[in-house]
């Protein structure tokens, strides 16, 4: 242990079994940092095992250590075009790389090789997703039920691709914008001072005012990065715009914003039920199609609700 050292958390899920890790690895236990799997050790499949059944989510690793962990992410993510694993493992891989990214997204895009880096590992997402034939459900089917704001922001990216490149977007550069735009269109809640998860009749109007601003705020931190596109900050602007004009903060009808904008308002909606709901979205989409028929497009829902059907 430690006291001196900064520590980053990283997903369970994204540490392979029984691979060996170039970082040192620690648990946090009454708010203290114990060092767990040393740096050139691997890490033991069955304590991979062990701590889920436990319901720990996160380990540690010292925040100098950060670079070897991406490199560690980077050749965990090569592992899609292997044949040997099945596309189950696959989606699940996808699934924890978005979770990490959104966790760090918004650090990351404070800088120009934060950014790019997270752009290039996005890129290999999509590549798969759309040479693999049928991942994109496999890849929807993963995501679970949101417990926090970065697992929502993985869930909207891994609902997005799958369901964009379902209904026609098959364009690699498209793609990955959409992906960027998942994982950064909630950072606008880091300025608020409540829990934006409150349901909101439990919010002051002030708050509700504060948390109908949160689009805007999320683009002004990033308006004065250079190397985040236009067409990012636009999806992260009109994300919460659905219907004919019902939702914020500009009012905008759906159907006058791009596909884009239309499937990630969609899935931003739909794991937000589901995590108010605190059900998985097969458990909750059908009530979903019901309380949200006319708020997007009608052959968008169906497409839901048929990736999601019992």
């Amino acid at each position: 242990m430690t006291s001196d050292i900064s520590y980053i958390p990283v997903r369970i899920g994204t540490l392979r079994p029984d691979d060996v890790i170039n970082f040192d690895i620690y648990i946090q236990v009454g708010g203290r940092y114990l060092h767990y799997i040393k740096n050139s050790d691997p890490f033991d499949g069955e304590r991979i095992v062990r701590l889920k059944v436990k319901g720990v989510r996160k380990l540690f690793i010292p925040e100098e250590h950060e670079n070897f962990y991406l490199q560690y992410l980077d050749k965990g993510l090569d592992r899609l075009v292997d044949k040997k694993i099945n596309v189950e493992v696959k989606a699940n891989l996808v699934k924890d790389a978005m979770v990490t990214d959104a966790e760090n997204a918004i650090r990351n895009s404070q800088t120009k090789e934060g950014y790019e880096h997270t752009e290039q590992r996005m890129s290999k997402i999509v590549g798969y997703l759309t040479s693999e034939k049928g991942f994109a459900k496999n890849v929807m089917h993963a995501a679970g039920v949101s417990q926090d704001t970065f697992q929502h922001s993985a869930n909207v990216a891994t609902l997005s691709l799958g369901m964009a490149s379902m209904v026609g977007i098959n364009s690699p550069p498209h793609l990955t914008v959409l992906g960027l735009a998942c994982l950064l269109h909630d950072i606008g809640y880091s300025r608020l001072a409540f829990n934006p998860r409150v349901p909101k009749d439990r919010l002051s109007a002030e708050q509700i005012k504060q948390y109908h601003e949160h689009p805007r705020s999320g683009v002004a931190m990033l308006s004065d990065k250079s190397y985040v596109t236009k067409e990012v900050l636009q999806l992260i602007a009109d994300h919460e715009e659905i219907g004919e004009g019902i939702g914020f903060p500009e009012k905008k009808r759906l159907s006058t914003l791009n596909i884009l904008s239309q499937v990630l308002n969609l899935c931003n909606e739909f794991d937000r039920y589901s995590l108010i709901k605190q059900k998985s979205h097969k458990e909750v989409v059908k009530d979903f199609f019901q309380d949200r028929i006319g708020c997007f497009p009608l052959e968008h829902m169906q497409f839901m609700s048929s990736v999601f059907k019992t």
